[in-house]
């Protein structure tokens, strides 16, 4: 990949061991919009045979502050780990892979199901 300003093997290596150490917790952010529309949606959920935090309020902040925590944390690890002195071309390969690769895997795990779907209606 010299070509987009990684020169060495090692260097990719960082970059994808970084990339994954940004986009794995990016998983949990759904996890915390379901927590908070579960406790947006209280009135159909009230019942419920287990609840974890049964304060409404209490609940949604919770949720909330995961996933906040949690994005500011993602955020920040798009931040490049090189020196920007030394390579400004390798940071801002890794800056820009680091912003665009979520979106793209996102729109995989999205497109994905439906060609499955597709593929299975054909040999059906």
């Amino acid at each position: 990949m010299p070509a987009l300003g990684l020169k060495e093997i090692d260097t990719v290596v960082v970059w994808m061991t970084n990339l994954n150490a940004i986009v794995s917790p990016m998983c949990f952010l759904w996890v915390f919009v379901a927590f908070m529309f579960l406790y947006r949606h209280w009135d159909r959920y009230k019942n419920a045979e287990y609840k974890y935090i049964s304060n409404k309020t209490l609940g949604f902040l919770m949720g909330l502050w995961g996933f906040a925590f949690t994005a500011f944390a993602c955020i920040l690890g798009m931040v490049p780990q090189v020196d920007y002195a030394q390579n400004p071309s390798e940071w801002w390969f890794v800056l820009i892979s680091n912003i665009i690769m979520p979106f793209a895997l996102l729109g995989l795990g999205l497109i994905l199901p439906w060609i499955a779907r597709r593929e299975q209606k054909q040999h059906a």
